[in-house]
């Protein structure tokens, strides 16, 4: 008796079911995700030249948009200065982030620094979990009429292996060119930590037309509870040599407290010790 309106509710039903499937297979997820980290540097000379002797403030804040549309991907927006370490999906050394000088960055990532105000891409494959390849490139006087985004510019390829044991290690390989035209040296270096469990011992050595830069050093993981702390030695491409010996204290989950000695000897001149405390806010 009710054939007819069943088939067309049966169609109707069908056609909703068409729908849905294909909005699930083509869905677009705009989840974005805003973290934002302050740190700030209090330093003050004990033993340093007279351009160097007054106690300085300085500050860093970054602000990163993170969307994610699978779940398993991110895209990264970011406003801060540029470094190319941005572009990495790690630096490897474990003093990235816990020491407060540049050193520690690796300090050969900003070699090639396109300086002033910067834009980069970058893109981070996964080849598997472990194995990941890196690439990066900023540009600086992108507005430049002759030359565009190609006037001063670097980029970076960095081929990581990050286990879940014992070794971490990365290739890296670092080209530009200057705001005069004129190319510059390339960079290779490799990197390479050894987790031990509560030690880790990391470092790197980095090679630029025969100039050399290195880093090693150890770092110790929930030292007395919530809280981290390390030394490393090290020299730059300009063969000044670095030392630094930090502790950092988890406040909160929000808050964190790294004070820190620094030992620097430029060039083999003159010896400069710098105390400094680094506050650092995240959300």
């Amino acid at each position: 008796e009710f054939a007819a309106e069943l088939a067309t509710i049966r169609g109707r039903v069908d056609t909703l079911e068409a729908d849905v499937a294909e909005l699930e297979a083509n869905q677009f997820s705009t989840t974005t995700k805003l973290k934002g980290q302050l740190d700030a540097h209090l330093v003050v000379p004990f033993d340093a030249p007279d351009d160097f002797e007054e106690v300085t403030f300085e500050y860093r804040a970054r602000l990163n948009f993170d969307t994610s549309f699978t779940g398993e991907d991110r895209l990264r927006i970011r406003f801060q200065s540029t470094v190319s370490e941005d572009f990495v999906t790690s630096t490897i050394v474990p003093f990235d982030g816990p020491g407060v000088a540049d050193f520690s960055g690796p300090v050969f990532y900003d070699q090639l620094g396109v300086g002033g105000d910067s834009l980069g891409v970058g893109l981070n494959v996964a080849f598997t979990d472990n194995i990941i390849l890196d690439l990066g490139y900023a540009t600086a006087d992108g507005q430049d009429a002759d030359r565009g985004i190609f006037n001063e510019y670097e980029y970076i390829v960095q081929l990581n292996y990050l286990s879940d044991g014992l070794i971490d290690a990365a290739v890296t390989y670092m080209n530009g060119e200057a705001g005069d035209g004129n190319g510059v040296d390339d960079i290779i270096a490799g990197l390479l930590n050894l987790d031990l469990g509560r030690f880790e011992v990391g470092g790197y050595y980095a090679d630029q037309d025969g100039d050399e830069s290195w880093q090693g050093g150890i770092a110790v993981n929930d030292f007395f509870g919530s809280s981290s702390a390390g030394a490393y030695i090290g020299e730059d491409f300009d063969d000044d040599f670095i030392a630094e010996a930090y502790f950092s204290v988890d406040v909160n989950q929000y808050w964190s407290l790294t004070p820190a000695v620094l030992y620097v000897d430029p060039d083999g001149d003159d010896e400069e010790i710098y105390g400094v405390i680094r506050s650092t806010f995240s959300f």
